[in-house]
């Protein structure tokens, strides 16, 4: 959902949730964080990244959060069925019997 698009309650729900996620991690700057809202209308996940920013000169020392919204793709998943998923389970079980032996 883009941001425009949010009511005042489901971006602060958003922003919040994205805050607790990246304060967790340690707010890494070189790795993006991805958060699941499960109660808004939104089928997908968003990804977070942390800048530092900071001032010297007058004592600022911010973490600017960048929020993006990533929709989930039907493209993205393997179902039984598939072409996909019957070279993906030939190709694991032959891994795993190599292993194995």
């Amino acid at each position: 959902i883009p941001v425009a698009e949010m009511n005042d309650n489901t971006m602060e729900e958003v922003i919040s949730t994205t805050y607790l996620k990246q304060r967790e991690r340690n707010f890494p700057q070189s790795e993006l964080v991805s958060v699941r809202i499960d109660n808004i209308d939104f089928d997908g996940v968003y990804a977070s990244q942390t800048i530092p920013f900071t001032t010297p000169e007058i004592g600022i020392s911010w973490r600017i959060m960048i929020i993006s919204p990533v929709p989930a793709r039907a493209e993205d998943t393997i179902m039984p069925g598939d072409v996909t998923f019957a070279l993906l389970l030939a190709i694991t079980s032959v891994g795993f019997a190599v292993c194995s032996s």
